[in-house]
């Protein structure tokens, strides 16, 4: 590590014209430390050097800051346990390139999202559509019970009603009488009833 009179004796100027320098093109002078402390990495030499021979060269201060960003990385000021010190930003080239990854990153999860809303409405049709169903099963089961009901009540009220004719039939038949019951309720004699017999031969 430097400190600023070192870096002025190397470049061979005064030390207030150094910490000029420093001061205006602060972005790309690498340090540690704050105040008294702070102290100047080698790097910080050759910034300063080119900051020298642009205003040299009549170069205006915004020239060399183009000059010095061509050729230096900027600096930001870090704190890491209590001690202060400049690193290296991120080249433009670097910030472009992760801005680019990053762009690219987000238009994957914008299209993953949209990817995930038109799932959702396809399960939400599918849902509405299984809902219709269902509802024309219930409607089908119930009418279906409603016609094996009704065909139920009227086997019973046939069965009521042939029972009760039977019945009566009976109750109207002469007593001690043969014939069978299903003779009596159809009307059809058995052979034997029909034929008469023949005597025997003794």
């Amino acid at each position: 590590m430097l400190t600023l009179r070192e870096i002025a004796e190397q470049l061979g100027l005064p030390e207030s014209t150094v910490r000029y320098y420093r001061d205006r093109f602060s972005a790309f002078v690498p340090t540690v430390g704050r105040g008294r402390q702070r102290r100047y990495r080698e790097e910080a030499v050759d910034v300063l050097r080119a900051v020298a021979e642009g205003l040299r060269n009549q170069k205006s201060a915004e020239e060399v800051e183009e000059l010095l960003a061509a050729q230096f990385p900027r600096y930001v000021e870090l704190e890491e346990e209590g001690e202060v010190s400049r690193e290296p930003a991120l080249p433009n080239s670097w910030m472009m390139a992760f801005m680019l990854v990053q762009g690219q990153a987000l238009q994957q999860i914008g299209e993953a999202l949209e990817q995930l809303s038109e799932n959702v409405k396809e399960r939400q049709e599918t849902s509405r559509k299984m809902g219709a169903l269902e509802e024309e099963v219930g409607d089908l089961k119930r009418r279906l019970a409603e016609t094996v009901e009704a065909r139920l009540a009227r086997l019973e009220e046939r069965d009521r009603v042939v029972v009760a004719q039977m019945r009566a039939y009976f109750d109207q038949a002469p007593r001690g009488n043969k014939v069978s019951w299903w003779q009596r309720w159809t009307g059809i004699k058995s052979a034997e009833s029909k034929s008469t017999r023949s005597p025997r031969l003794s």
